[in-house]
């Protein structure tokens, strides 16, 4: 289902009336999302540096025997093969002169990830003031390019477009799409290169900071090559993995006054974690049930502590998707997960099992729970859901997740997060390249701290955004278990569940599904 933004843009208009209209005097009640007013093939920002550049650059060459002079020639102020030493002026400078005949620019997305016309999570269309800015800017875009932004949010999951995709049918110029839905794609051969020649010839640099967060669009590179890309800024913050949101009142309770110097001093490991897991968790009205507990989410990471004791669940060697959880750093991590499955500490809802993935959410918002790991997205601002920390009634901060011990490093590791990629079925790749990398450079934002403190409860916790600056957004690593859904269903369902549900050990586990898991790779690339 086409998404037109006509109608969301009016619900806006409603709200925030205050505000100047898109394109001036224009009234954006009253616009449309497809560019009303045909963009001037030079506008007169473009004029002024192309004739500042042509003045400077011309030059007249006298000839030899006669006095007459061959006319001067002015270099071509937006000649591409200079365009890396291009600042946001001369970029800008360059997008204005384009012109694309009102053509429309279509986005397979969820529209709360790639849209400022999300809705607020009760049906309604979010009126604040980023998302009016935000919209703005597209109204810009669109003018300056002379298109129409539309957004497709429905297409489905990989079963159902995987077909025509292969048949040859193309109905966006990019897809933002998780790991586990680009990279089958990828392993058939329908994924375009990002880095190739072709790309860079229309102005679309995968390499180049002021169009992508380079550490992000770089974590699932493959043989060298760029697949995914990923922007970053205030309207689309660069979405993370996994960290460890904690309450700041009951771990100081529990002897922990400052949790982000144990961090700096290299010290939060998972002992360290267990510890104090165990300190906040007790029964303080002595009827036998706890009213405080230490660990919400009974599954932590869902096994991707195997990458924070140095291992990898799935890797490549030899050029091969592996299986790897048969590894001592994997082996040891199942061990850990078993611990905490054995603890106590975890959460548990009324019935007396171990709370739900939702159920644990909600028990750390309600001030119950002393640590919750969960995703970086659960905390971004604003954010209205049943598993976000919007309307916690207890102060929260955050840190990177613990690792193993305090020779191993603090990182933070990307799993199911959403990438934007194009198809090989795309007939016009090169209109869709010199659009979309105009798109990404207005997103994009080289500082991209500035934009991180989206993800903090308050301004003023300035700790928690030392953590996210230098201790998680620091380090992103790509976990290959991503690879296919089936593969990372079967692994959360059949190794790590299984410690905590049942009884056998994690050797016995891992032994069994070995080969399943690496038939499951072997399948997707066709080995």
């Amino acid at each position: 289902m086409k998404k037109r933004l006509l109608p969301l843009i009016l619900a806006i208009m409603m709200v925030v009336a205050i505000f100047a209209g898109c394109g001036g005097s224009e009234d954006p009640a009253t616009t449309t999302t497809a560019a009303t007013t045909t963009a001037a093939t030079t506008t007169a920002a473009t004029t002024e540096a192309t004739t500042t550049q042509a003045t400077t650059a011309a030059t007249t060459t006298a000839a030899p025997t006669t006095a007459a002079t061959t006319p001067a020639t002015t270099p071509d102020p937006f000649d591409l093969a200079y365009s890396a030493d291009w600042d946001a002026e001369q970029w800008l400078a360059y997008e204005q002169q384009l012109d694309f005949g009102g053509r429309v620019f279509t986005i397979a997305a969820d529209l709360g990830d790639r849209s400022p016309f999300a809705e607020d999570g009760t049906g309604d269309v979010r009126n604040d003031e980023l998302s009016y800015e935000w919209y703005e800017m597209w109204c810009q875009i669109e003018e300056d390019l002379n298109i129409a932004i539309e957004i497709i949010d429905e297409i489905g999951d990989l079963d159902e477009f995987l077909p025509w995709l292969l048949a040859g049918d193309n109905v966006a110029d990019v897809y933002n799409i998780k790991t586990h839905t680009w990279f089958p794609v990828y392993a058939k051969g329908a994924l375009v290169k990002w880095n190739s020649d072709a790309m860079l010839a229309n102005g679309l640099d995968i390499n180049n900071e002021q169009f992508f967060y380079q550490p992000f669009t770089h974590a699932w590179d493959i043989n060298g090559d760029t697949y995914g890309a990923r922007m970053a800024s205030k309207y689309v913050p660069p979405e993370a993995g996994w960290v460890m949101y904690f309450n700041k009142g009951l771990v100081a309770s529990a002897g922990c006054e400052d949790l982000y110097e144990v961090v700096r001093n290299g010290e939060w490991t998972w002992d360290y974690f267990l510890e104090l897991a165990g300190n906040v968790t007790k029964d303080n009205d002595g009827d036998g049930v706890n009213d405080t507990w230490g660990i919400a989410t009974g599954y932590l990471g869902f096994g991707e502590e195997v990458l924070l004791n140095g291992g990898k669940i799935v890797d490549w060697v030899d050029g091969k998707l592996t299986c790897m959880i048969d590894s001592v750093e994997a082996l040891d991590t199942y061990e850990f997960l078993d611990k905490v499955a054995e603890s106590g500490y975890l959460c548990e809802n009324l019935t007396g099992a171990n709370a739900t993935y939702k159920e644990g959410h909600q028990m750390f918002r309600d001030n119950q729970v002393g640590f919750l790991w969960s995703e970086m997205s659960r905390a971004v601002r604003g954010l209205s859901s049943s598993t976000a920390l919007t309307g916690a009634s207890m102060d929260w901060g955050t840190v990177p997740t613990p690792k193993a011990n305090k020779d191993a490093e603090y990182m933070n590791i990307l799993g199911g997060v959403k990438y934007d990629v194009m198809f090989t079925t795309n007939k016009e790749q090169d209109v869709s390249a010199q659009i979309y990398a105009a798109f990404a450079r207005r997103h994009n934002d080289v500082d991209v701290n500035s934009c991180l403190t989206r993800y903090l409860q308050y301004d003023e916790d300035l700790d928690s955004l030392d953590m996210l600056e230098n201790y998680i957004f620091a380090k992103p690593v790509a976990n290959w278990s991503w690879c296919s859904e089936e593969h990372n269903d079967t692994y959360r369902a059949e190794v790590v569940y299984k410690i905590f549900d049942e009884t056998l050990a994690p050797s016995a586990l891992v032994e069994a599904n070995l080969p399943v898991l690496q038939n499951i790779l072997d399948q997707l690339m066709g080995q």
